[in-house]
């Protein structure tokens, strides 16, 4: 959650001159059809030249090389369209995040700014969000789309009407930003404080399984050119916690799929949902007060949370959600395939 104190400077409209870019904070008026038909809208509203470079083949590898960090991406800059795309690409936006969600999204464009400003760096551009799509919306077939950049990474793979939505990576660097204009502002708020209070409310008991002080990871683990997997240690089982600990780390859970549309969040939430306790696992690394390097991770049997901070002298936030079945489609396809083209020659 972007804390409270930000939020209405947020919903008045985010506007960055650098590259161009304006990112409408209010949810754009969507229709029907979800991502599909935003899809389409947004590809008629480009020229041929402007659809070549956002267009890919579905098995492109260049689909699954993602990565958030600046660098040369393939795809559409954002801030590159003029201003009935980018109202296009916001309702693409739209059909598939939550509001909380988008203003996540919106929070890390801004952040890029904030950036710009601190470090006087060309690197640090928010118009630099590359868009691409894979396959063709519309069709029969599998289809897909990203948006990428600094501290971003959205992929979404839609097959049979259903949606895979990881990886997902959200960054924040600032952790909080600490003076100017927007100053206090933290874009992965809820997602530090609820774990430090869960990590905190552990007796010396559950502490032995589900928080280690060791030196925390400098990084998510689960990052570009790893298969999502289960992690060892798991930390403490849901099942060791008590109730309202136990309610807590399900919440946690949920702000991942809870940062997608409700029609597009439906097996992810699922996944989360109906874990058991015994399922779920939380595990803490690093300190426990505010401004300390640390890592957390949230497991259950069909996806993996991280959240890292540690960079910048713990002001310098990523946080990872990997599907373990599912990411970048796989068994979407799979099950495609099998169903549509087994038996062919």
């Amino acid at each position: 959650m972007i804390v409270p104190a930000m939020r209405a400077s947020l919903w008045c409209g985010i506007a960055v001159a650098a590259g161009g870019l304006l990112w409408a904070a209010r949810r754009a008026d969507r229709g029907d059809g979800g991502m599909e038909s935003a899809a389409r809208g947004l590809l008629a509203s480009l020229d041929d030249a402007e659809r070549g470079r956002v267009k890919f083949p579905l098995d492109d590898s260049r689909r699954k090389d993602w990565h958030y960090v600046p660098r040369d991406r393939p795809g559409l800059a954002i801030g590159d369209l003029d201003e009935p795309q980018r109202k296009a690409m916001r309702s693409l936006l739209d059909a598939a995040l939550s509001e909380e969600g988008l203003k996540k999204v919106d929070g890390v464009v801004l952040l890029e700014s904030v950036l710009r400003e601190v470090e006087g760096s060309p690197q640090r551009d928010p118009g630099r969000y590359m868009l691409s799509m894979f396959g063709d919306p519309g069709s029969e077939n599998p289809w897909g789309w990203r948006l990428e950049g600094h501290h971003l990474s959205l992929n979404f793979l839609l097959s049979g009407g259903r949606a895979a939505v990881t990886p997902l990576f959200l960054g924040a660097n600032p952790e909080k930003v600490a003076s100017g204009a927007h100053a206090g502002l933290r874009v992965l708020a809820s997602e530090e404080d609820l774990a430090r209070g869960l990590a905190r409310s552990l007796d010396a008991a559950q502490r032995a399984a589900g928080v280690h002080t060791d030196e925390a990871p400098r990084d998510v683990i689960l990052g570009p050119g790893r298969a999502a997997s289960f992690l060892e240690p798991p930390g403490i089982a849901g099942a060791d916690l008590r109730g309202e600990q136990r309610a807590i780390l399900r919440r946690i859970a949920e702000l991942y799929p809870g940062d997608l549309d409700a029609a597009v969040a439906g097996d992810a939430i699922d996944h989360v949902r109906k874990a058991t306790d015994s399922e779920l696992h939380f595990l803490w690394i690093g300190g426990l007060e505010p401004g300390q390097p640390h890592y957390w991770r949230i497991q259950g049997a069909h996806f993996a949370i991280e959240l890292d901070n540690v960079q910048g002298g713990a002001d310098h936030v990523h946080t990872l959600w990997r599907d373990l079945d599912d990411d970048f489609g796989d068994d979407a396809l799979r099950r495609h395939y099998e169903e549509h083209h087994s038996g062919k020659k």
